[in-house]
C-alpha cells in the first residue's frame, strides 16, 4: 500500500497519531449528479483511489422527506413516499451506470439525508480516510442565499477532505 506523506498541519489525523504519514484505504467521492463539478470529482477520486490502491465509494445524498403534517392527508403521504422511493431508486440506477462506466470496482450508493450529514455519516460508517467533494468557492453573500454544502461537509467530516474547484475541474478536463 502506498502512503501519502502529509505536510504537518494538513490533516488532523496526522496529529492524532503523532506521525506525518497516513494511508488512504477508503475514499468517498460525494457528488450531485446534476452538478457541473460531478465529473471532475469522479475523475479526481478515481485517480486518487488508483494511485493509493484505495477502495472507492461514490455517493449522491438524497434529501429526506419532510412530514406533511396533516393527519387527514395519509393517502397523500403514502403516494409521496412511493414517489420518493421510485425517484431514489432511479437516481441510484443513474449513479451506478455513470460510476460503472468510469470505475467498475467502485461502490455507488444514495444515502438519505441532508448532504453534509449524509456524507459525514457515510464516511464515518465506512471508516473513510478521505472525502472528495466539489466546491464552487462561493462568496459570503452567495453562501448566505444558496448555502455552502462543501464548507458544512468539511466541518462535519470525520476524515480529510479533498476539494475539487472549478479551476481543478478545467485542468482535469484537458
Amino acid at each position: 500500500m502506498r502512503k501519502l506523506v502529509l505536510k504537518i498541519g494538513l490533516m488532523k489525523e496526522a496529529y492524532a497519531t503523532g506521525s506525518p504519514e497516513m494511508e488512504l484505504n477508503t475514499i468517498v467521492a460525494a457528488i450531485d449528479l446534476e452538478d457541473d463539478l460531478s465529473d471532475a470529482v469522479l475523475k479526481a477520486a478515481i485517480s486518487l483511489a488508483e494511485r493509493f490502491g484505495a477502495k472507492l465509494h461514490v455517493i449522491d445524498a438524497w434529501p429526506p422527506l419532510k412530514d406533511i403534517g396533516f393527519p387527514y392527508a395519509r393517502r397523500a403521504e403514502i403516494k409521496t413516499i412511493e414517489k420518493d422511493t421510485e425517484d431514489r431508486a432511479s437516481r441510484r440506477e443513474e449513479l451506478e451506470a455513470r460510476v460503472a462506466a468510469l470505475e467498475p470496482r467502485a461502490i455507488a450508493m444514495v444515502p438519505v439525508g441532508d448532504a453534509p450529514d449524509a456524507i459525514a455519516t457515510y464516511a464515518k460508517n465506512e471508516a473513510a480516510d478521505l472525502i472528495v467533494i466539489g466546491s464552487h468557492q462561493k462568496g459570503l453573500f452567495e453562501r448566505f442565499w444558496t448555502g455552502g454544502q462543501s464548507a458544512e461537509t468539511i466541518h462535519q467530516s470525520p476524515c480529510g477532505v479533498f476539494l475539487v474547484t472549478p479551476g481543478l475541474s478545467e485542468r482535469l478536463a484537458t
